[in-house]
This record gives C-alpha cells, structure tokens and sequence, in this order.
C-alpha cells in the first residue's frame, strides 16, 4: 500500500465513522419518537390529564432531555470525525499537486484537527463562547462581517441541519412541562 492508498483509507475511514454517528443519532431520535408517542398515547387514552399522568409527563421531559445530550454527544462526534476527514483529504490532495510540499503524517494531522474541534466545540457548546462571538460582533470591520456570513453560510451548508436533531428533544421538553403543569390540577 503506498502512502496515497494508505491517506485516502484514513479519509474513509474518519468520513464512515461521521455517517455512523449520523445514523446512530437517527436512530436514537426513532427511538425517542415512539417511546414519546407511546406515553402521549397512553396520557390522552381517558381523554382527560389527571395527576395520575404526572409521571408520564415527568418521563416526557425526562426523555427529551436525554434525547438532547444524547443529539450534542453525537454531533460532536459527526463534527470530529468531519473535521479529521478534511484534514486527511488536504494532505491527500497535497499527493497529487504539483507542488512538493511537505506531507504531515496521521498523527499530526489528527493532532490539528482534534486541536481546531476542541476550539470549535469550546466557542460553540459554551456560554463564555457564545458571550465572545457576542462582544466580537460588535468591534467587527465590514470586511471581517462578511467574511462572519460567509462563514456562517458555509457551517450551515456543511452542517447546519444539525440543529433540526436537537429541535425535536427540546420540543419533547416543552411539551412535557406544558402537561405537567395541565395535569396538576385537575382531578
């Protein structure tokens, strides 16, 4: 196996293990789906919420929290193995082009793709991110703003639908509070 080979089976092998996590996240939230509709159903069977259905509603919220962590856990994976993926194939790439530049072996390349997800995922899954992007917005030139939509335009396109798989456990949620709080009081 020589090293193109050898690269490329890498670049498979990280791009399988983000389509794994993509369809075990999907098949998690299956999962989630038909639990939630079975205790909805089993809820609204007498037609009526009682206090009696405040566990069931309790597991609703419950349910969607974990389809929530479970939506992030797998998400960073995806994101990971993505990013590792790229990395990879920028080096594959460098094989083939006329230039001689030098190839970095696996380990570094894993090294600065783990290294650039660790920053992506800090600024993206953490309040002190989300308050930096904030103060960055507002000492922003024209020039680096539109280089920000270009930026945003692009995660969206390569990764954006991700936020519909963590729509649906934060729907479970608010549904289950919203029964919780309707079958306190009545019979």
């Amino acid at each position: 196996m020589d090293q193109a080979e050898f690269y490329l089976s890498v670049y498979q092998d990280y791009r399988e293990h983000a389509r794994h996590s993509e369809s075990t996240r999907e098949t998690a939230n299956n999962f989630m789906l038909a639990i939630s509709a079975a205790i909805i159903g089993i809820m609204t069977y007498d037609e009526k919420l009682c206090r009696s259905d405040i566990p069931l509603s309790i597991s609703l919220i419950v349910l969607g929290i974990l389809g929530f962590l479970s939506s992030v856990a797998y998400t960073a994976r995806y994101q990971r193995n993505r990013i590792r993926a790229s990395y990879i194939k920028k080096e594959f790439d460098k094989l083939y082009s006329s230039n001689n530049n030098k190839i970095e072996s696996i380990q570094e390349l894993k090294e600065k793709a783990d290294t650039e997800y660790k920053e992506m995922r800090s600024n993206i899954f953490s309040i002190n991110g989300l308050l930096k992007e904030k103060v960055s917005d507002n000492n922003l030139t024209n020039q680096k703003k539109e280089q920000k939509k270009t930026s945003l335009k692009e995660m969206i396109k390569d990764g954006g639908h991700h936020v519909v798989w963590f729509l649906f456990p934060s729907v479970l949620i608010i549904v289950g509070i919203i029964l919780t709080i309707l079958a306190r009081g009545k019979c």
